[in-house]
């Protein structure tokens, strides 16, 4: 065995098989062993020199084993701390890096709102005349001077908190869950200061005096408000309202100071008639929601006749079927009857003791093993019963348990498809099903389903007679 072999076994610490690798861990016994012989080695040469004490082969490999298992020790410990070391950087490597992006979102986090200016249009004035050079007597005219067009300011810079951004940064925090909780706690403040820009799709209610106010200062303010709605920094609707108010006040103040009694009229209709758009669309708006209900009304009962009316269908479906199997039936005791395989009351005693002798057991058994045709017919008719089950069952909606519990529908189908039983009585079960369940009555149809838009709920349950 090589002296490489003695320590390849070398013991590592159980807890480094749940933080190392396969990998890491073989790379780490290979350095680890690596060590062990450059201790071994350098041991023995330590020891092979001259000596006044004789030192035997065994002492020297002793010394310089336990100098290999030391190194393989130390091995070891030196790379699990080169481990730790490099995972310690990684860690700071990437914790410098999330720092680093945090401090590149810091600067977009407040965004500015530029001002906001308006081009103005002052108020005019009758100025006078210059008199003429050479004129005699005083000059008392006036011409009118329209006013300066000026910029003014209407609304000032604004800063805004980014919530996107916020949340950036809370997803890089050391704990994100706390991080959001603390953000979800500091956005309703922010947006309490106006410091939160949110997209609305409200109509502004200060447009209208924005551009149509007849007073410069009515306008310039309106225009003030219009931004601050859509900034955000108007929301309460009693504030917006009061407000609409005070500027409706102060721009008929306005006309009543510079015009005259006509033009008062005149602006005071163009108020209330701005009011009644206002009304008027507020109206029509109420007249579209109530239209829509509507027409959620009118499919919710269309969708419940359509559904009505694929159970009539199904169930004209299952009495059409009725009619067939009952006809097919009939059409077998027809068969024997004709062949004298069944009583039947209207002939003599000495042909029915014969029919009723075939419906026996042993007469049926008999005649199955011979093959008769009467047997046959009997087999088919009996195979029929199913049949007509399924289709009583259609025609009705009945379900199994329903039609079990039903004494008289349950007498007619034992009648109907009892061919030991006198003819008479089985064509009367078969008309009373057919009467009862099927389409054709004395040539008569049941009426079909009418069209979703005509037929009502009533209507339904009158046909198949729930109601009167």
């Amino acid at each position: 065995m090589a002296i490489s072999d003695f320590f390849s076994g070398g013991n590592t610490p159980d807890y480094l098989s749940g933080l190392l690798d396969d990998d890491q861990l073989q790379k780490l016994k290979a350095q680890a062993q690596k060590n062990a012989l450059l201790q071994f080695g350098l041991s023995a040469l330590a020891q092979g020199g001259y000596s006044q004490t004789p030192v035997g082969i065994g002492e020297i490999l002793g010394k310089a084993g336990m100098a290999g298992m030391q190194g393989y020790q130390k091995g070891v410990q030196g790379g699990v701390e080169n481990i730790m070391t490099a995972q310690k950087l990684a860690e700071a490597k990437k914790n410098r890096d999330r720092e680093a992006e945090m401090r590149g979102l810091a600067k977009n986090l407040y965004k500015t709102i530029p001002a906001q200016y308006a081009e103005v249009q002052q108020p005019g004035m009758n100025v006078p005349v210059q008199a003429m050079p050479d004129a005699q007597a005083p000059n008392f005219a006036t011409q009118y001077q329209p006013g300066q067009v000026t910029r003014e300011e209407i609304a000032p810079a604004r800063q805004f908190v980014d919530t996107s951004v916020l949340g950036k940064m809370a997803a890089l925090s050391d704990n994100p869950l706390t991080a959001l909780t603390a953000q979800a706690e500091l956005v309703p403040k922010l947006r309490a200061a106006g410091m939160v820009q949110e997209a609305t799709n409200q109509p502004n209610p200060f447009e209208m005096w924005s551009s149509g106010a007849q007073s410069p200062a009515v306008k310039k303010l309106a225009q003030q408000y219009s931004t601050s709605f859509q900034n955000n920094m108007m929301t309460d609707p009693e504030k917006i309202n009061k407000t609409l108010e005070t500027l409706a006040n102060m721009d008929e103040k306005y006309v009543a100071r510079i015009e005259s009694a006509a033009d008062k009229k005149a602006a005071q209709e163009a108020t209330n008639q701005l009011r009644a758009d206002a009304i008027a669309m507020q109206s029509q708006n109420q007249a579209a929601l109530r239209g829509i209900a509507q027409q959620s009304l009118a499919l919710r009962q269309d969708m419940y006749d359509e559904k009505q009316n694929a159970k009539v269908n199904e169930k004209s479906k299952g009495a059409e079927q009725l009619d067939t199997v009952v006809g097919s039936l009939r059409d077998k005791y027809r068969q024997l009857q004709a062949s004298g395989g069944i009583v039947d009351v209207n002939k003599p005693w000495y042909k029915n003791v014969g029919a009723y002798a075939g419906t026996t057991g042993v007469g049926q058994t008999v005649g199955g093993a011979v093959g008769t045709s009467n047997q046959s017919i009997r087999n088919s008719i009996a195979q029929q019963r199913p049949l007509l089950l399924q289709a009583i069952k259609n025609a009705t909606g009945m379900s199994a348990k329903q039609m079990d519990s039903n004494a008289e529908l349950q007498m007619y189908l034992r009648s109907a498809t009892d061919p030991t039983i006198d003819i008479q009585a089985n064509l009367q079960a078969l008309d009373n099903l057919e009467s009862m369940f099927g389409v054709k009555l004395d040539g008569a149809k049941t009426p079909a389903a009418k069209p979703a838009a005509t037929r009502s709920k009533k209507d339904i349950l009158k046909q198949y007679g729930v109601v009167d």
